[in-house]
Formats: C-alpha cells, sequence, structure tokens
C-alpha cells in the first residue's frame, strides 16, 4: 500500500489501530502529545495534586501527633500537682485532726470543772455525781454500768441505745435545788458543736430517761457551734455550753 497523504495514513490506521499504541509506546513525546488531547489539564494535574495532600497530611500526622505529647505532658504535670494537692491536704486535714482530738480530750478533761459552774447554775442542780465519764471512774460508775446492763439485757432498752450510753462523754446524775428530784445529764464534748453532737445528746438522754424514768438533760459543750447545730439544738432543747478555747 503505497501511503502518500495524510488520509492514507489515517486510513491505515483505522485499518490497524494497533499500531497507534506501538507508535506511543516507541515514542514517549507522541506519548504525551495524546495524553494532552484525550485529557484535560485538571486530570494531568491530579497526580502532582495528589503528591502534594500526601505531603500535608504527613505535615499534619506530625503537628497532630505532638499536639498529642503536649497533652500527655499536660496530663502528667496536672495528675502531679493533682497528687501533690492531696497529699497536702491528707496533711491538714490530719494535723486539723490531731489538734481537733487534742482539743477535745482538753474539753474532756475540764468537763466536770466547767460544767460546775455552767451547767449547774443554769438548771437549779446540786450534789452531782459522775456516772460515766471517759477518765474519771468513780464509786458511781461500776453500779450505773450494771444498771444499763440490766436494762439491756431485759429488753428495756436496745443494744444501739446501750452502745450510745456506754460511748456518752459524760453522764451525771444530780439533784434539783428546789424539790430534790433526781435529774441525769448526758453530755457531748466537741471543739466544735455540729448536728452529730446534737443527736447524741439527745439520744443518750432519751435512753437514760428509758432506763431511770426521772427528767433527763442532754447537754452540748465546746468552743464553738454551727449555726445549724445551734438551731438543732433549740428546737429539741439541748443545752448548750459555749467555752473559752485554751490560750
Amino acid at each position: 500500500m503505497v501511503i502518500n497523504t495524510d488520509a492514507d495514513v489515517i486510513r491505515v490506521i483505522r485499518q490497524n489501530p494497533r499500531l497507534i499504541f506501538q507508535a506511543m509506546s516507541e515514542d514517549p513525546e507522541l506519548l504525551a502529545e495524546v495524553r494532552r488531547a484525550i485529557l484535560t489539564d485538571e486530570l494531568l494535574g491530579l497526580p502532582a495534586q495528589f503528591a502534594e495532600m500526601q505531603t500535608d497530611l504527613a505535615e499534619t500526622r506530625q503537628t497532630q501527633n505532638a499536639i498529642l505529647e503536649e497533652l500527655a505532658e499536660t496530663r502528667r504535670v496536672q495528675a502531679a500537682m493533682l497528687e501533690t494537692q492531696n497529699r497536702i491536704l491528707a496533711d491538714l486535714n490530719m494535723m486539723s485532726g490531731r489538734l481537733g482530738n487534742l482539743e477535745g480530750g482538753d474539753l474532756v478533761r475540764k468537763m466536770f470543772r466547767i460544767l460546775s459552774g455552767r451547767l449547774y447554775p443554769m438548771y437549779g442542780l446540786r450534789r452531782p455525781r459522775i456516772l460515766m465519764h471517759p477518765i474519771t471512774e468513780s464509786q458511781h460508775t461500776e453500779v450505773f454500768r450494771d444498771e444499763i446492763a440490766d436494762a439491756n439485757e431485759n429488753g428495756v432498752i436496745t443494744d444501739t441505745q446501750y452502745n450510745r450510753l456506754m460511748d456518752t462523754d459524760m453522764i451525771l446524775r444530780a439533784r434539783k435545788r428546789k424539790n430534790g428530784k433526781t435529774v441525769y445529764c448526758a453530755i457531748e464534748a466537741s471543739s466544735v458543736i455540729d448536728n452529730s453532737d446534737v443527736s447524741r445528746a439527745m439520744e443518750s438522754s432519751q435512753a437514760l430517761h428509758t432506763v431511770y424514768g426521772d427528767r433527763t438533760i442532754p447537754v452540748v459543750m465546746g468552743y464553738s457551734i454551727t449555726d445549724d447545730a445551734m438551731k438543732m439544738a433549740d428546737g429539741l432543747e439541748v443545752g448548750v455550753a459555749i467555752v473559752s478555747r485554751p490560750s
């Protein structure tokens, strides 16, 4: 076949289309021209754009990793600060508890002397006798313990009431000045009087009344009292004795 014109070339290619593939594989410039003719500039630019995106993604991941490392370090610092804070608070609570115990112990030791000047004139009492005290044992203590133990064994008071009486800071028996009637006093001492102190004094007083049937007086004493505890004491008619802190 004689090829003289472009039309002859086109006719040959149409009859043998694989010739163009062979030509493109042998001629890179021809291949590039064919690509430009077939594909748009946007499609041709996709590989470069994809490579750029891959680079940006790698940089973003590096930035994210750096941020995550900073966050992890911040959390470690915060955890260390929290641990230090908790340790300081625990030490402060321990010191406060020790101080409270010391002050409470001082109150318990001085209860009888303090109440002699505050409680007895308030209620018109005389001839007080110590029945229960964590430090002082009197000749009346053993008899009192036997009496409440018998009351517990005979079902007069519950185990809870018995334990409450045994844990009361101080229990006194006295007589009214006017008529000589017996009165029992249940006293709870705390450096700062709160609702629980008022409740304990009231529960001890009620248990004493159950055992003896005589008039009972619940009393709380301390260096200060919370507002809620004061309202509660007023409502339950619990005596309040506020004393000066030791210098």
